[in-house]
């Protein structure tokens, strides 16, 4: 996977600080959000925990995490332990000690980007990519389960054609209705386009996934003037009629094109949105910001958007974190979160129990593989 760059690109990277003068109430209250702290220069030294799932000298990536109704943490995600790309499940009542992995997908392709979410019914619902490393063909996949552990042979193939169909992102908008988010180049060669790049596309289904619709794109530039490549999508509702929208967008479709900055859009129905606005910029188009998503901070009570940037550190990047109401105060407002989970990596996921510290995953190179890390931390 291009993620495979990252290898030499990010280490270890550890950052802690003294607090101000008149902050230390603040700085010694567990009450208060991490992220309400760093910004007050509060020693923050918490210890990450490489994940022991049976593959540590392979790469393990791509994390889905979710807290399900049985209060255990399900973690769905790619690992190439069994010598080709496949995506694996484990499960942990604290976060700490976790199952053996169990193998969902069995494939001569290569499946990767998970998805994992339980609807109101205890139905597990799992989406995926599954590439043809040889031709560069993928789709988009989708399999439904009541038991985790249990999971049917059979697939639903959700896309297809000669298409490179990626970065797929599942969102349940209500009971009923799914809305999967993709991004594919190739099949925007039909639009009147000024350019070969990648867009973001929409396929529905209002059955809970007993059938899709076909995809649609999602309009965020004119065709006629769309000269930039949109990847990696992620979509939250926030509550009814209020949805929104993190993509990154960059001059070319080269994953490391340092032109790329994040983009902000809106919607009242998940499938109609408006003209983007931009998050992140730098004037020297150098620092690269990748692999946008949204997680939520209880502590803090808001949904905040988390990536990887190199805006602090140019050799080891770090993750960063933006309130949503400060979405426009870029970079004032963005907060290190790689001096909350101490190492340098990406794909940061969130879970969070009714009370109590929330359950941070995410992916790190530091030991040579990508390989998955955690951490607890009141956010």
């Amino acid at each position: 996977m291009l993620r495979a760059k990252l290898f030499t690109l990010f280490s270890f990277f550890l950052s802690v600080s003294a607090c101000n003068t008149g902050e230390t109430d603040n700085c010694t209250n567990e009450g208060i959000s991490v992220l309400e702290r760093i910004p007050l220069g509060c020693p923050i030294a918490l210890t990450p925990t490489r994940l022991s799932l049976g593959n540590s000298g392979g790469e393990d990536d791509d994390p889905a995490l979710i807290l399900a109704k049985d209060n255990f943490y399900y973690l769905a995600y790619l690992s190439d332990v069994s010598g080709n790309k496949e995506i694996w499940l484990t499960r942990s009542s604290d976060g700490i000690n976790w199952s053996s992995p169990l193998q969902i997908t069995d494939n001569v392709n290569e499946d990767i980007y998970p998805n994992l979410l339980q609807t109101a019914d205890g139905a597990f619902h799992l989406l995926w990519q599954r590439l043809a490393p040889a031709t560069g063909v993928s789709h988009i996949f989708y399999r439904k389960t009541l038991d985790p552990f249990v999971w049917p042979a059979s697939e639903t193939q959700i896309t297809s054609g000669l298409v490179d169909d990626t970065e797929p992102m599942l969102v349940a908008s209500d009971p009923n209705e799914f809305l999967v988010y993709f991004v594919s180049a190739q099949r925007g060669i039909s639009l009147p386009k000024s350019a070969y790049n990648r867009d973001i596309y929409l396929v529905r289904s209002q059955d809970q996934g007993s059938t899709w619709a076909e995809p649609t794109i999602i309009t965020l530039i004119e065709p006629k003037s769309d000269n930039v490549s949109d990847r990696f999508p992620r979509v939250i509702k926030i509550a009814s009629q209020n949805f929104r929208l993190v993509f990154q967008r960059q001059a070319t479709d080269n994953l490391f094109d340092p032109t790329g900055d994040l983009m902000l859009s809106s919607s009242t129905n998940g499938i109609s949105w408006t003209v983007p606005t931009q998050i992140t910029s730098d004037p020297s188009d150098s620092e690269f910001d990748l692999f946008p998503n949204f997680i939520f901070a209880p502590k803090l009570g808001q949904w905040t958007i988390s990536w990887l940037s190199t805006h602090v550190n140019s050799t080891t990047g770090g993750i960063f974190n933006l309130p949503l109401d400060k979405s426009g105060q870029y970079p004032a407002a963005a907060i290190d979160l790689s001096s909350v989970i101490g190492i340098s990596g990406w794909s940061t996921r969130i879970a969070s129990p009714s009370s109590g510290k929330s359950l941070i995953v995410f992916v790190s190179s530091s030991t040579g593989k990508p390989q998955l890390w955690s951490v607890t931390a009141a956010i």
